[in-house]
C-alpha cells in the first residue's frame, strides 16, 4: 500500500508540474502577444443563434452596452433622390461606444428603409464593425401590444351601462374580443374601453434600426450611416409664357420633392439625380398608409435657393446651393431655372399619314391640325442647360393675366437639343385627306391623294403635311415641295392665304419584288 501511495504521490506531483508548465506557457504567450489580449472572446454565429431565439432583447441588453444615438436632425444629413422612387440617405451622427459589443439604436430612420442596403462606417476607427443588424418596425399600438402580451397578465375595463367593470388575468386571445384567464375562470369580453399593460422591454415608439457594433476601444465616435429608401421622389415641371407676338417665351422650371417616409429630414443637403438607375426587385416591408401631403414653398426668407447641375457617371445631378428641410407628408417646390426671351416657333402640322390600303374616313376634317410650339435648348436661346424630364404648361400673356393654352411632356433634354411641344388642335384651320385615284398591278400600287386645307384665320399660315412613304415607296408627283423626314415619312409644306384655301396633290408609288 505504501508503495502504491508513493507512486500515486509521484504521479500527482508530475501532473501538477505539467499543469503549472502549461499555465506558465499560456501566461507568457498572452504577455508576449498583445493581439491575443485584444481578440474578442466570442463567436458571432453562436450569439446570432441566441439572439434569434424567442425573446432576444433581454439577452442583447445583458450582453451589450446599449447606446441611443443622437437624432439625425442634430447631425449632418445628405439626400440623393432618384426618379424611380429610390433615395440614398447619408447621415453622420455622434455616438459613444464601450469596448466590446454595443447595442446601438438608430431610431430616426425611414419606414421604407431597404435594410439590406445599410452601410455603417466608423470614420475614426475603421476596425469598428457591425456584428448583427435588426430592423424593428412594429411600433407600439393597441394591436401590437395585445399581440406581444398574449400569455401575460393585463387589466381590462369593460363598459357596463353607465359604469365600468375591471378584469385582471392572463391574455389568451384578442381576435374576437378579449379572452382572459382570471382567478374566477375564463371570460370573453366585448365593449372594452381601456386596456392596461405591464412593462415590456421590447416596445418601440418608432421604427428603429438596431445594430450590434463591436468596438476595439471605448470612446466618442463620429459614424456614418447610409441606406436606400423608398418614399422620397422628385419631378420637374415647367411653365412657359408666350409673348404677345408668339415669337418668344419666358421659361421657368421647378422641381417638386415629396416625402412619405415617415421621417423628417431637417437641414439636409439635397441632390437630385436625373436618369433611370437600374435596381433589382426587392422584398419590401409593409408600406404604411400615407397621409395627404401638404405643399410648401422652399424657403421662407433669406436668399432664393438655386440648383447647380453637373455630370455624375452617366447621369446628371442637380445640387441645391443651401440646406433645406424636407418634412414627412410634405411636398416642396424649389426653383430650378429661369430664362427670358427664349425664341419659339409655332407650327401647324397635319399628321394624317395613311398606308395605301386604308381610305380616309374623316368627315369635314375639323380639329385635325396640330399646333406645335418648338424651342431649342441652347445658349443662343438663353437656355443651354440640361432639362430633366417633366411637364411643360404653356400660357399666353395678356396684360397682367394669362391664358392657359395647353401642356405637353418632354423627355430628358441635353443642351443644344430641340423640343417640339404639342399644345392642342387649331380651331380655325381645317384639313381633309381623300384618295382620288388607285392603281394596282402585280408588283406595284399607285395611290393619288388630295389634302384640302382651309384657313379661317386673318393671317397667312403654312401647314406641314406628313405622309407615310417608307420601304420601296416613292413620291412620283406632287404640286408642293417636300422633304424626307426619315425612312418612312415625307413632309410637305403648304402655304395657305388668310381666309383662303389650298390643295395638296401627290402620288405615292409602292412596289415590291
Amino acid at each position: 500500500m505504501a508503495g502504491n501511495d508513493l507512486l500515486k504521490s509521484g504521479f500527482v506531483k508530475k501532473l501538477a508540474a505539467v499543469a503549472a508548465a502549461i499555465f506558465i506557457v499560456g501566461v507568457l504567450a498572452l504577455l508576449l502577444n498583445p493581439a491575443m489580449q485584444e481578440t474578442p472572446q466570442y463567436k458571432i454565429g453562436e450569439y446570432a443563434k441566441i439572439v434569434s431565439s424567442e425573446r432576444p432583447r433581454a439577452f442583447l441588453q445583458a450582453f451589450a452596452q446599449e447606446v441611443q444615438s443622437i437624432p439625425s436632425n442634430a447631425g449632418d444629413v445628405a439626400l440623393t433622390i432618384y426618379q424611380n422612387n429610390l433615395s440614398l440617405v447619408n447621415e453622420t451622427r455622434d455616438i459613444s461606444l464601450e469596448k466590446g459589443l454595443n447595442l446601438v439604436n438608430f431610431s430616426d430612420v425611414s419606414k421604407l428603409i431597404d435594410t439590406s442596403s445599410v452601410l455603417f462606417q466608423d470614420t475614426m476607427f475603421p476596425d469598428t464593425f457591425v456584428a448583427e443588424q435588426n430592423y424593428d418596425f412594429d411600433t407600439a399600438s393597441r394591436q401590437s401590444l395585445l399581440e406581444k402580451f398574449v400569455g401575460e397578465t393585463i387589466t381590462v375595463e369593460v363598459a357596463d351601462g353607465t359604469q365600468s367593470k375591471t378584469y385582471t388575468g392572463k391574455l389568451l386571445s384578442y381576435t374576437d374580443g378579449i379572452v382572459l384567464e382570471t382567478s374566477d375562470g375564463i371570460v370573453s369580453l366585448q365593449n372594452v374601453s381601456t386596456v392596461s399593460f405591464g412593462k415590456n422591454e421590447g416596445l418601440l415608439t418608432k421604427p428603429t434600426l438596431v445594430l450590434k457594433v463591436f468596438a476595439e476601444s471605448a470612446g466618442n465616435r463620429k459614424v456614418n450611416v447610409s441606406y436606400l429608401t423608398g418614399g422620397l421622389g422628385w419631378s420637374a415641371n415647367y411653365v412657359a409664357k408666350l409673348n404677345k407676338d408668339e415669337t418668344a417665351m419666358e421659361f421657368s422650371g421647378n422641381v417638386t420633392v415629396s416625402n412619405n417616409t415617415g421621417m423628417d429630414y431637417r437641414n439636409a443637403a439635397l441632390t437630385l439625380l436625373a436618369g433611370q438607375v437600374n435596381v433589382q426587385s426587392r422584398n419590401a416591408y409593409p408600406v404604411p398608409m400615407m397621409a395627404e401631403s401638404k405643399a410648401v414653398d422652399a424657403v421662407a426668407g433669406g436668399s432664393a435657393p438655386s440648383f447647380s447641375d453637373a455630370s455624375n457617371f452617366e447621369y446628371h445631378t442637380y445640387t441645391l446651393d443651401q440646406k433645406t428641410d424636407i418634412l414627412d407628408k410634405e411636398t416642396k417646390q424649389i426653383s430650378l431655372l429661369r430664362a427670358k426671351s427664349v425664341p419659339v416657333q409655332k407650327e401647324f402640322v397635319f399628321d394624317n399619314s395613311t398606308p395605301y390600303y386604308y381610305s380616309n374616313s374623316n368627315s369635314d376634317g375639323a380639329n385635325t391640325v396640330k399646333v406645335m410650339v418648338n424651342f431649342k435648348n441652347d445658349e443662343a436661346s438663353n437656355l443651354g442647360t440640361v432639362l430633366p424630364s417633366g411637364t411643360v404648361r404653356l400660357y399666353r400673356g395678356d396684360g397682367l393675366g394669362a391664358t392657359f393654352l395647353g401642356e405637353d411632356s418632354i423627355t430628358h433634354t441635353p443642351k443644344d437639343e430641340e423640343r417640339k411641344l404639342f399644345i392642342g388642335y387649331a380651331s380655325d384651320i381645317v384639313a381633309k385627306k381623300t384618295t382620288v385615284n388607285q392603281q394596282n398591278t402585280s408588283s406595284c400600287n399607285i395611290m393619288s391623294y388630295k389634302v384640302d386645307i382651309r384657313n379661317h384665320k386673318s393671317e397667312k399660315v403654312a401647314v406641314k403635311v406628313d405622309e407615310s412613304a417608307g420601304g420601296n415607296s416613292q413620291i412620283t408627283a406632287a404640286n408642293f415641295d417636300y422633304v424626307k423626314k426619315d425612312a418612312y415619312t415625307v413632309e410637305f409644306t403648304v402655304p395657305v392665304d388668310a381666309d383662303g384655301s389650298a390643295a395638296l396633290e401627290y402620288t405615292v408609288k409602292s412596289c415590291w419584288g
